[in-house]
């Protein structure tokens, strides 16, 4: 076992587990952790075994992975291959000085209060409270829930609107554990899933959640939200300063956000009957 310190050191490994063709590579921690390993090892024959320790561990929860490592280990011993999609986003430099920068993704990346709440989130609060850190920055944050001015161009598509979030979405749920969409976001399935809402007062966007979570793929929920699945998105939200960008619950920079999908890009070493 090797313990990375940085991202930096963790692809530097992984890439060496490459070249060294061995036969399985195990994450230990988070989305981040997860993203880090597999942006790596996609398009290799090396699957990724996933033992959860971070905050929130959503893609090992959709592809049925133990939260507790024990189990977790125990289950890699008798597990499946399974080949799911990997994102891919990039996000332009912003005038606040942050360069630009491109990371994969697991589960989501997104522009606006997401990423907002999830950049007020500190390190030490994940620590010590878990993912009530982030709910208490999410509620920090819903004093500004201001529309702002969005372009959206989906597979070639322009549409102009607005938004308060934009949440391109690979795997998992609205919100873990309490809203998910009738029409599933499956890690598999060679698609990304974009959730657009646009509802400026709390009620709203309660609303436009339950919505979105019953509506179909392609088709306007109601006039606060839609969703819309595609290979290619392009994010502008209109504001300055720029609204930040989050991959997998980290933010990353600012400005711009462009996300694709590498259908089947990386093999998942999931517990054996999962589906």
């Amino acid at each position: 076992m090797v313990e990375c310190r940085d991202t930096a050191e963790l692809q530097a490994t992984t890439s060496e587990a490459v070249e060294g063709a061995v036969g399985l590579v195990v994450a230990i921690g988070g989305d981040g952790t997860v993203r880090d390993t597999a942006g790596v090892l996609a398009g290799s024959a090396i699957p990724l075994g996933i033992v959860p320790a971070g905050t929130g561990n959503l893609l090992a929860a959709t592809l049925g992975v133990p939260r507790d490592a024990a189990a977790a280990l125990a289950a890699l011993r008798d597990g499946e291959p399974r080949s799911i999609d990997l994102g891919e986003a990039s996000w332009a430099g912003a005038a606040t000085g942050e360069p630009a920068g491109s990371s994969a993704f697991v589960v989501a990346t997104g522009a606006g209060l997401d990423a907002r709440f999830l950049a007020a989130a500190s390190a030490e609060a994940k620590r010590r409270y878990g993912i009530g850190a982030y709910l208490a920055a999410a509620l920090a944050q819903a004093t500004d829930l201001r529309p702002r001015p969005t372009t959206l161009v989906v597979d070639g598509q322009r549409h102009e609107t607005e938004s308060i979030v934009v949440l391109i979405a690979n795997a998992g749920e609205l919100i873990p554990g309490l809203l998910r969409p009738r029409l599933p976001v499956r890690p598999d399935d060679g698609w990304l899933h974009v959730f657009v809402v646009r509802g400026g007062v709390v009620g709203s966007v309660i609303g436009a959640l339950e919505l979105l979570a019953a509506g179909e793929a392609g088709r306007t929920a109601t006039g606060s939200a839609s969703r819309f699945s595609a290979r290619e998105v392009i994010v502008e939200i209109d504001v300055d300063p720029p609204d930040p960008v989050q991959v997998d619950g980290d933010r990353v920079g600012a400005g711009r956000l462009e996300a694709r999908v590498r259908p089947g890009a990386v093999r998942i070493l999931v517990p054996s009957g999962s589906r």
